[in-house]
């Protein structure tokens, strides 16, 4: 089959009027006409939709959006948006991988477009954020029970990459015309009532309040005073005692980052170091408190271990071993005196892989300890798995020892695991007198808490060892 362009056209030869007829063979030029609207129309869906999950993108939202309000204006009704951001996911991808995550973001842009109406749109705002727009409301109400069906449908666990992954979803919802009646505003503000969500422990729906417009530029100016801090290491580190029970000898340090900021003052580990995370800033400042916990070390000339807490985005990273080994070296610190801890919520994506890499670190001389060990997710497989030298019970395992007989079976139960993988142990949080007889009646060996040592900056500590770092080491005030 080809294509055939006729034109004819009427002329005089000799007194005679002839006709003149052309014929053109134009296939070719079908061919590239066809081919041009074919990329057009590719190149105007690529400019308003997602290449991932080919879920309308913010351009497109933007339209639908400004379009909602208008007909809601006229029509007397509302409409909601909603700011969905999966739990975690920044975790899934450091540490089961990119093409892992993808899986999961385009298995969970099908579940929301499922959970929805026709007339409802999903767009994919970038990363593991996702705007639903819900029009044609009469009240809140039916907002609430949109975001209840979006939770349950994410809430079930994704195969993906071979491997079960369930992530919940933070939600944040806003309102027009009382939340807002702009795009941008009502954007913002649905995008402040998920942050909230998130801070208040994830996995729920929030709808926007005025006083979040408060919290979020609390959090902002947080943020921006710890990447000022970490960039000029503005932090500094404590130390906590680690003590053998029986003796009461130091027998370990822990370093501990604190941040005291000119402007906000003290800043708690338990505000700053989940924000670190969220933002990234993680790694730098680990690797900050690495080679700091090791400068110290080495002027101690220290003859007990120093414990180090590691993130997972450390150990994901290909160069972390030579990290530590760089840094031993250049601080002349015995890698038999470096422990590091590993939070026991640690995600493995290739256990055979994160095997090797930690036997690297074992292979070095460092010790390895799983921290927060019984904190409500315990993975026995790890203990059984990884090239762990030592657990650390968690310090909420002690909350209910001293009057709760199912809490002493617990500790009592985890020591006995611990022991008969014949794995010492370092239980945290040791508060009082009686938990401490408990803990020796136990047999555990060695503790940490306030009762034998709160963290301290590195003069005052050093003022209360015995005269080497070997030595006793007298109990805090």
């Amino acid at each position: 089959m080809f294509s055939i362009e006729s034109s004819s056209s009427l002329i005089t030869l000799g007194g005679r009027e002839l006709v003149l007829g052309i014929d053109r063979d134009i296939s070719e030029r079908k061919r590239t006409e066809a081919q041009l609207r074919v990329l057009n129309e590719k190149l105007a869906h690529e400019a308003h939709h997602d290449a991932l999950t080919g879920l309308p993108n913010r351009a497109m939202l933007m339209e639908r959006l400004a379009l909602e309000l208008m007909r809601a204006q006229r029509s007397g009704t509302e409409v909601a948006v909603m700011f969905l951001d999966l739990d975690d996911f920044k975790r899934v991808n450091d540490t089961l991988g990119h093409p892992v995550g993808d899986d999961l973001l385009r298995e969970v842009a099908d579940r929301i477009g499922r959970a929805l109406r026709p007339s409802d749109m999903v767009a994919r705002m970038g990363g593991d954020e996702f705007v639903i727009v819900i029009p044609d409301l009469l009240n809140m109400h039916q907002a609430a029970r949109v975001a209840r069906r979006l939770q349950d449908a994410l809430i079930q666990p994704v195969l993906v990459g071979g491997l079960a992954v369930t992530v919940g979803c933070s939600i944040g919802i806003s309102v027009s015309p009382q939340d807002g009646a702009e795009v941008a505003e009502l954007l913002r503000h649905a995008d402040l009532a998920m942050y909230e969500t998130k801070k208040e422990g994830k996995n729920a729906a929030r709808f926007f309040r005025p006083v979040m417009n408060s919290a979020a530029q609390t959090r902002l100016r947080l943020e921006t005073r710890l990447r000022e801090a970490v960039t000029c290491q503005g932090l500094t580190l404590h130390y906590q005692p680690q003590v053998d029970v029986s003796s009461g000898r130091l027998v370990g340090l822990e370093a501990l980052a604190r941040w005291t900021d000119p402007e906000l003052g003290v800043v708690s580990p338990g505000e700053f170091i989940p924000l670190a995370e969220d933002t990234g800033l993680i790694v730098q400042l680990g690797a900050w408190v690495l080679d700091e916990a090791c400068r110290q070390a080495a002027e101690w000339a220290l003859r007990v271990p120093m414990a180090v807490n590691i993130s997972p985005a450390q150990i994901v990273r290909p160069e972390f071993v030579e990290t530590v080994s760089d840094t031993l070296e250049r601080h002349k610190v015995a890698p038999h005196l470096l422990k590091l801890e590993l939070t026991e919520r640690l995600h493995i994506r290739d256990p055979q892989q994160a095997a090797h890499r930690l036997g690297c670190l074992r292979a070095l001389g460092v010790t390895l300890s799983l921290d927060d060990f019984g904190a409500g997710q315990s993975a026995v497989a790890s203990l059984m798995n990884l090239p762990l030298q030592e657990v650390k019970l968690d310090r909420t395992l002690l909350a209910g020892v001293t009057h709760d007989p199912a809490s002493w079976q617990v500790l009592k139960a985890l020591l006995a695991l611990a022991r008969g993988l014949s794995l010492p142990v370092v239980v945290e949080g040791v508060e009082t007198p009686q938990q401490l007889d408990i803990l020796r009646y136990l047999g555990c060996e060695t503790v940490q808490g306030y009762m034998t040592g709160r963290p301290e900056q590195p003069t005052t500590l050093a003022e209360r060892l015995w005269p080497s770092s070997a030595g006793h080491i007298r109990p805090s005030a």
